[in-house]
């Protein structure tokens, strides 16, 4: 892979925006390193694997990024809140890539919303973030296990027993 089009680039940006999201406090940060990351990915398209996956590569690019950041910062990597995704009024503050992307955001949604991020941000580190890349992400379990740098097997099974997890939470609340 030696050049990408506008189009990808495109896509690329709103998969790294997406994901950085999740991992920073403020909309200047996201911008930021999705900017820096992109450059990272266009100037070092050279050195790309080809037998490895293209998402992983940039994704993890991202994450390091990220990273990086915290530690000039001095700061630890921050644990997301609801707060950081609802406005005042119930409303959500980004759009996620997944398949409620599309549901209209009323109140009633958005306190389902606020109910499953809460809920995904109880779960232990392990689960939430195969959750994340998941269903939020929307990254292929192979994905997931390349980049997790993990067997086929655990990620599956991570899957399985956070969706377990979040269900068991969320079977009270929702009714």
């Amino acid at each position: 892979m030696t050049t990408l089009t506008d189009k990808q680039i495109n896509e690329i940006r709103k998969d790294i925006a997406i994901f950085i999201r999740w991992k920073m406090n403020s909309e200047t940060e996201v911008e930021d390193l999705t900017q820096d990351t992109l450059v990272r990915v266009i100037t070092n398209l050279n050195a790309y694997d080809d037998s490895k996956n293209f998402r992983t590569w940039y994704i993890s690019i991202a994450n390091n990024l990220i990273i990086d950041h915290y530690r000039k910062n001095k700061e630890r990597m921050k644990e997301f809140s609801v707060a950081d995704f609802v406005n005042e009024n119930g409303t959500e503050k980004i759009q996620i890539a997944d398949a409620s992307a599309n549901i209209d955001r009323s109140n009633d949604n958005a306190d389902l919303h606020r109910q499953i991020r809460s809920a995904i941000k109880d779960l232990k580190y392990e689960y939430r973030r195969v959750i994340i890349l998941w269903f939020i992400q929307n990254m292929s379990v192979n994905e997931i296990a390349e980049y997790c740098e993990m067997p086929l097997n655990s990620v599956l099974s991570m899957i399985r027993r956070g969706k377990m997890l979040l269900q068991g939470k969320l079977q009270g609340q929702l009714a």
